[in-house]
This record gives structure tokens, C-alpha cells and sequence, in this order.
């Protein structure tokens, strides 16, 4: 029988979801409900709001939806708060982009990258009235490299979650599926204002480590670039030569490149082309 399924989201990982139930699950009813900040033009990321006018998907509100008995809704990098009891269906689900019980909340991919983890992933929960809180259906995990950005890695997570929909979206429209309620073990959850974002200059008086991680973590050049000096940077490196500095200390310059002392190791940085230095 056929059901409304409703895409809730922006950006390339709604679009290949949309994508996904127009090619072999077209016999539905499909709805998409686009951010507010869609204005229905290309930028960095592809419109999902134009993506859904070219494929003659019907973009709706969340009121509209509230009132649909039994429809999916499945959150791709949706933006808004949402509050099951408004809605007449239980089937609401949300993709991730960290491995539950792990970085729930904001700005996931900056919180993992300043804490060096080696590993991440995409889960498929449930959603419920918490914050990333609801029971677990499936994840999607894959390495961290060390020279990995935050713009590097959001590409990482656009394509992985969008594998993740691909393999279990066909047990969400039959409700074929197992959720596990999360575990506090390694839970961590960070808030809007977790990281001061007026605030990206690195301290050095930390391991080479930490201070590879800061510029890293930032470094995601269609919102914002870390900076040392007023120099806008790009790309970090950790040396294998010992500081033998005081942190901070540049150590060498030649234009397009910074060696600076941190605590052990010196860093070397590479500055931002097409930038001004402040």
C-alpha cells in the first residue's frame, strides 16, 4: 500500500535521499520540507529546495505534515526543533553524523576533530523529544585520516550517510527494523555554544597534537578559516622536529608556509591562498 514519505533537510544528503525513493520507490507519495535558510539557488552545496521543483516533488511546511496519519519522516540535516506529540505519526526518523551515544547535539564534526578521534560515523535513530536522544537503529562508521579538515570530513559524512539511507530506508517504509535504546557509555552531547567561534586563534602552549587538531577542526574554507598571526590558514602539519622554542615561536617563514613552536613538537602551517591577512 502505498505510504507518504517525507524528506526533511538540505544539502547534498537530501537530495541523494530524495534521488534514492524517486528511482525505486516512486510508487509513494513523496513530500520534501526544505530548511528556511533554502532559497532555492546553487551555493556551496546544491539547493534541495530547486532539486525538488526540477523533480516535481511537492515542498510542503511542518505544519502541513503534522496532521498526516502514518506518513515517514525522515530528517536529512533538517534544522528545525521538532515536537513528536504534534505529529499524528510515530514513524520519525533521523540520520547523524556522529556514532551514538557520541556527540550528540551541535557541531559534531569540529568537536571531533579538537578531540583527535581516529574514528566516526552516521547513525539512523529514531527521533524523540531529546536532543539526538532516541533509540538507535543502524550506524555507518569509517577512519579519520591526521590531515583530514572539517571540510573534508563533512564531505566524508555527506557520502556515508547517504549509504546509510540507501541500505536501511527500505526497512523504514515497511517498519522492518530494530532500535536499541542508547547507553550512557560514551555519550557526550555539546551545545550551541560549546565552542566561541569569534575566538579561532590556537593556543600553542599545548602538544603539537592539540594544535594540529584546532586548526583542522576550523578549517572549512566556505564558513570560516583558522588563523595564527592575522594569517589565515589552510593546512597544518605536525613536524617530526622537538620545539626547542617557546610555543608560539616562529621558527621559519617563506611565504606560503609557518614553522611554530608548540610545547613538543613544532608545527608547520600552511597559509590560505585568495585570503588577506587581517
Amino acid at each position: 500500500m502505498p505510504k507518504t514519505i517525507c524528506i526533511a533537510g538540505k544539502n547534498r544528503i537530501a537530495i541523494d535521499g530524495l534521488n534514492h525513493l524517486l528511482k525505486y520507490h516512486s510508487g509513494h507519495r513523496l513530500l520534501a520540507i526544505c530548511n528556511p535558510t533554502d532559497d532555492g539557488t546553487d551555493g556551496w552545496q546544491p539547493s534541495f529546495r530547486r532539486h525538488c521543483r526540477q523533480a516535481g516533488v511537492a515542498v510542503t511546511t511542518l505544519d502541513a505534515v503534522y496532521a498526516i496519519e502514518d506518513m515517514i519522516f525522515i530528517s536529512l540535516q533538517f534544522s528545525e526543533i521538532l515536537k513528536t506529540g504534534r505529529f499524528r505519526s510515530p514513524h520519525l526518523f533521523n540520520i547523524h553524523f556522529s556514532l551514538l551515544p557520541a556527540y550528540k547535539g551541535m557541531d559534531t564534526i569540529l568537536h571531533t576533530l579538537r578531540n583527535g578521534e581516529r574514528r566516526t560515523g552516521a547513525t539512523l535513530h529514531l527521533i524523540d523529544d531529546g536532543i539526538d536522544t532516541g533509540a538507535t537503529i543502524a550506524q555507518r562508521s569509517f577512519p579519520i585520516g591526521e590531515q583530514h579538515t572539517a571540510r573534508d570530513l563533512y564531505s566524508m559524512h555527506l557520502d556515508n550517510a547517504a549509504a546509510l539511507f540507501r541500505e536501511q530506508v527500505a526497512g523504514l517504509l515497511t517498519l522492518d527494523y530494530t532500535a536499541h535504546p542508547q547507553g550512557h557509555h560514551g555519550a557526550s552531547y555539546y551545545g550551541r555554544n560549546a565552542f566561541d567561534y569569534s575566538r579561532i586563534e590556537a593556543d600553542f602552549r599545548q602538544c603539537a597534537w592539540q594544535v594540529h587538531n584546532h586548526f583542522r577542526a576550523l578549517i572549512f574554507p566556505e564558513f570560516q578559516l583558522p588563523e595564527f598571526n592575522g594569517r589565515k590558514i589552510a593546512r597544518s602539519r605536525i613536524t617530526p622536529r622537538r620545539s626547542m622554542a617557546k610555543p608560539g615561536t616562529v621558527m621559519a617563514e617563506d611565504g606560503g608556509r609557518l614553522i611554530v613552536a608548540t610545547i613538543d613538537y613544532d608545527v608547520e602551517l600552511t597559509k590560505a591562498t585568495g585570503f588577506r591577512d587581517s
